[in-house]
């Protein structure tokens, strides 16, 4: 029985030697930046798409609006868009603002509104407010809303329209 002990200990003994002999080299962390996960933050850059149409004043208006800018917080979005339009032919630029009515934060669609000011190539003053829904997490929504807009025309002063607008804002 002791010659068994014996055998053991010196086991033992000699695979704990053998273990501080070998050089361990563990791994070094990563010389990049830490991983910034946009889709969560509440400010940063902002971009919408959108396409639109409406009736008034004896005329339909069929619009595209591309819109970019910066997102203070989710109650307030500035940016600078253009419209082409089609059917009355004009190019508004203009300044945008929107934002959220109640925080998006807990839901994943929230009321908002925007408004549009601005300038139409050629033509004159362009005003277009607006109340829609969001649909989505907190930087990437599908938007849908319903507009007035005002512009100017200088072949056939002011028009009126009442529209709907769907889009994508990420």
């Amino acid at each position: 029985m002791r010659k068994y002990i014996f055998i053991a200990v010196l086991l033992g003994i000699s695979l704990c030697s053998y273990g501080q002999d070998k050089n361990v080299i563990l791994p070094e962390k990563p010389n990049r930046s830490n991983y910034v996960d946009y889709s969560t933050k509440e400010s940063g850059f902002w971009c919408a798409a959108q396409i639109g149409a409406g009736f008034g004043d004896t005329a339909f208006l069929a619009q595209l609006d591309i819109i970019g800018g910066y997102r203070f917080s989710e109650f307030l979005r500035i940016g600078i868009g253009v419209s082409p339009r089609m059917g009355l032919k004009s190019i508004p630029l203009y300044f945008d603002a929107r934002g959220n009515i109640i925080s998006q934060m807990d839901r994943m669609y929230s009321f908002y509104w925007n408004a549009e000011i601005g300038y139409a190539i050629d033509d004159g003053i362009y005003l277009s407010p607006g109340l829609g829904m969001r649909f989505g997490g907190i930087r990437h929504n599908f938007l849908v809303s319903v507009n007035y807009t005002m512009q100017g025309f200088k072949d056939v002063g002011v028009k009126h329209f009442a529209g709907i607008r769907i889009g994508y804002e990420f």
